[in-house]
């Protein structure tokens, strides 16, 4: 909760995901440290409130079997947030059907 121009309102609040699967895209920009630094810039810039910041490292997206992206999945079904942010959607998912198989999951939680 916050006060803006005299009103009491609800924080936006999202989870943030990062994911590399190999040192090579660490070495190309997505590395984790990057992408939980622009991840963090666009929920500050957006009036997010982080609530937690979930990171898998040597992780392929070919399967949702990942330790932290379960994890996520658990936080998202026990404390929905407004947004799941990430650098990139295939950080997420490999495909747009998965991703969208996700959201429609994520939508009976509350998300």
């Amino acid at each position: 909760m916050g006060l803006s121009g005299g009103r009491l309102y609800m924080a936006k609040t999202c989870y943030i995901y990062c994911r590399v699967s190999t040192d090579e895209q660490a070495k190309e920009g997505y590395s984790v440290d990057n992408q939980k630094r622009a991840c963090s810039e666009y929920a500050k810039s957006n009036g997010y409130d982080v609530k937690a910041i979930f990171t898998d490292e040597g992780e392929s997206a070919r399967t949702t079997n990942r330790p932290e992206f379960q994890r996520m999945l658990g936080a998202l079904k026990n404390k929905p947030v407004d947004a799941l942010i990430a650098y990139k959607i295939d950080r997420i998912c490999r495909n747009v059907a998965d991703f969208a198989n996700l959201r429609k999951e994520l939508k009976k939680y509350g998300n």
